[in-house]
């Protein structure tokens, strides 16, 4: 499955993906708000977990690469979450400030309400990452709700 942006190529992840999956889950700046940096079995485990997932669904999270160069930016997609569907996004820290992560979630959200007719998405994120917090609030969700999540403060927009 392939999706396109004007800067962007959202593609299926691909087994020859699983490195830089697991660079970009190391990186403890890019994984501060999404429970800590994760070993490259773990990451391995999850890429696999993407592409099954995938596979079994037609649930897609996309890696992300811009247009102009080959090699993974972040991922982009839907994933089951109990009663929701859920819209997540990660981007490699080399990329952060470029729009990227806007660009492909309006992409993906656009692609789930559309083409998969999902009538029930959910967004969130930890209260203090306000750069996530600002692309959730632009991509028109239609409510917002504060609790606690593991623990922590955070912030979850439903349809």
């Amino acid at each position: 499955m392939r999706l396109w942006t004007e800067r962007l190529l959202l593609r299926s992840f691909r087994q020859d993906d699983a490195e830089a999956f697991a660079e970009l889950h190391a990186d403890a700046e890019v994984m501060r708000h999404l429970g800590g940096t994760l070993s490259h079995k773990d990451a391995y485990r999850d890429l696999q977990e993407i592409m099954d997932i995938e596979a079994e669904t037609g649930l897609i999270r996309f890696a992300v690469e811009k247009r102009a160069s080959a090699g993974l930016v972040g991922y982009c997609g839907l994933k089951p979450a109990g009663k929701f569907i859920d819209l997540s996004y990660v981007i490699a820290r080399d990329h952060w400030r470029q729009g990227y992560a806007l660009e492909a979630a309006k992409r993906v959200r656009a692609f789930g309400l559309i083409d998969l007719s999902i009538t029930n998405m959910e967004a969130g994120g930890a209260a203090d990452n306000v750069a996530s917090i600002r692309i959730l609030e632009k991509l028109s969700f239609k409510h917002r709700e504060e609790l606690l999540f593991n623990g922590r403060p955070s912030v979850r927009f439903f349809d």
